[in-house]
């Protein structure tokens, strides 16, 4: 639906223990056509990686997702766009290294 709409899937904070893909199916479905997954500052690509080791992409983007004003840029993925637009945004995200 996400992608008819010309958007991009990230599943979010998919490492935290609520409120997240994994705690509400137990894992990540290989078959699920996510363009990246965000992973909070609780955990490593490496480690999720290891916890999630049949993921067929390993596209991953970094955020704070801060309920609290200490909190905000305690994780952060920065990205070299072009311009700043959805569009170019899109793009990045998709050229990442898998």
């Amino acid at each position: 639906f996400v992608h008819g709409l010309g958007s991009i899937f990230i599943p979010a904070h998919a490492d935290r223990p609520r409120y997240s893909i994994t705690s509400q199916l137990g894992f990540v479905p290989p078959d699920l056509n996510y363009d990246a997954i965000e992973l909070s500052r609780h955990t490593t690509e490496e480690k999720f990686i290891s916890a999630n080791p049949f993921l067929p992409k390993k596209r991953f983007v970094r955020s704070s997702d801060a309920h609290f004003i200490d909190q905000i840029g305690s994780a952060l993925t920065t990205f070299e766009m072009i311009n700043l637009s959805f569009r170019d945004l899109k793009r990045t995200i998709l050229e990442l290294d898998v």
